[in-house]
């Protein structure tokens, strides 16, 4: 085998890919910050890719009901199943959609158009009916931001 180049030219080489990179980054074209906030809020998630054994499964958005926090853990629950994606609440809500999906409790969030109702209890704790029946209690915050998303009750 020919012999390890010295060590010299795999610095060099370090240095002369460090050296492009950044003139590739001031390359790019500049963005003001109103076209970078517009990016970045209507950048959203169409569909996971979930580990099921051995296999991935892609789960989309859509067919999300509710999700709940499982230690660092989601587990995204469809009509299908349940399915484990290793991501945190808080960066899986920054990814969905804000007018489909709501954060009701710091380990809940649902989807808005799979929730039947409401339902307040004699001590004043709020839990969410969904459509297949599970119900979710809601934290006062995450109450507000439901009643001020659902259509009022006629």
């Amino acid at each position: 085998p020919p012999p390890p180049p010295p060590r010299a030219s795999i610095r060099r080489q370090r240095q002369m890919c460090i050296r492009d990179s950044y003139w590739a980054v001031l390359a790019r074209p500049e963005q003001d910050d109103d076209t970078q906030e517009q990016a970045a809020s209507t950048a959203t998630t169409e569909r996971f890719a979930v580990r099921t054994g051995r296999s991935q499964h892609l789960v989309r958005t859509a067919d999300i009901r509710w999700i709940e926090a499982q230690g660092y853990y989601a587990a995204l629950h469809t009509g299908d199943g349940s399915f484990l994606l290793r991501r945190s609440l808080t960066r899986l809500e920054d990814e969905l959609d804000p007018d489909a999906f709501i954060r009701i409790h710091r380990s809940t969030i649902v989807n808005i158009k799979d929730v039947r109702g409401l339902k307040t209890s004699d001590s004043g704790s709020v839990s969410v009916t969904l459509t297949d029946g599970t119900c979710r209690n809601a934290s006062r915050s995450g109450h507000r931001k439901l009643r001020s998303v659902l259509p009022a009750a006629s």
